[in-house]
């Protein structure tokens, strides 16, 4: 689950816009029955009435270090997914591209280092990559890198289809926690890198005639990338290449808009 939010207060009333991700893995096997996968994607906007008088301020909730200054951003993720599909036969048909986004929240916590314009910034966000799909009729076929089915197949076995309207779709998310290393080159402009680490969750779903079939990793690994920005006003617009290892890494370009509290 992850969930991301901020409140606003008006007098006695909060307000709160949220975005919220819920993720339930397949249970295991309990008196027969089993709890299925599904995710669960909420956006929605809370109004809290204030009854205790002697509440902190919202304002005084982010009191992390000293002059602290926080960032909340939406980035738009278009992602390509390593599935190790290949040779696609008959009217099989391969996409590994897709579009996703991001939740990104952040913090700055080095301002300058002897006079040289250098920043440092603590980044969390959570990601949601675009799917891979792979679809085809009875007799197409594909050749697998051997990930597929938790490695049931070698590397470069060719698998067919027995069933029309088959599909093979790959879903990936993950939380992730790094820093981003600025270099200011202009008064509105900055370079920047990107490292961290990231639990990454993936599932491989088959389906063919009704029948489903869900395979689930996970996992931690390092993602890194590098960027360029333009702020002004509080606003910041951005562009980066990453690049986030898991069971099938995905590679992004990204485009943000994050606003400097």
């Amino acid at each position: 689950m992850w969930k991301v939010s901020h409140e606003s207060q008006h007098g006695n009333f909060i307000f709160e816009p949220y975005y919220e991700f819920l993720r339930v893995e397949t249970s295991s096997l309990v008196d027969g029955y089993v709890e299925p996968y599904n995710v669960t994607n909420e956006i929605g906007f809370r109004i809290k009435k204030e009854f205790n008088s002697k509440r902190a301020p919202v304002s005084d909730y982010k009191k992390i270090i000293t002059d602290d200054q926080f960032y909340f951003g939406f980035q738009l993720l278009m992602s390509e997914i390593d599935s190790g599909w290949s040779s696609p036969a008959g009217n099989t048909k391969i996409n590994e591209e897709n579009d996703g986004f991001s939740i990104v929240s952040g913090m700055n916590i080095v301002n300058g280092i002897k006079g040289l314009p250098f920043r440092l910034y603590f980044e969390v966000a959570f990601n949601q990559f675009g799917d891979a799909t792979l679809r085809g009729n009875a007799n197409d076929s594909f050749i697998t890198d051997g990930r597929y089915a938790k490695k049931t197949y070698t590397n470069g076995t060719r698998l067919t289809w027995a069933n029309n309207d088959s599909a093979l779709v790959i879903e990936s998310y993950s939380t992730s926690l790094g820093v981003k290393p600025s270099f200011k080159i202009l008064d509105t402009l900055s370079i920047y890198t990107n490292l961290g680490l990231h639990r990454w969750d993936q599932s491989e779903i088959t389906s063919y005639s009704g029948s489903v079939t869900n395979y689930e990793y996970k996992g931690t690994d390092i993602y890194y990338g590098i960027g360029a920005g333009y702020h002004d006003k509080g606003f910041s617009v951005e562009i980066e290449y990453l690049e986030h290892e898991m069971y099938y890494d995905a590679k992004s370009l990204t485009g943000a808009l994050k606003y400097n509290f």
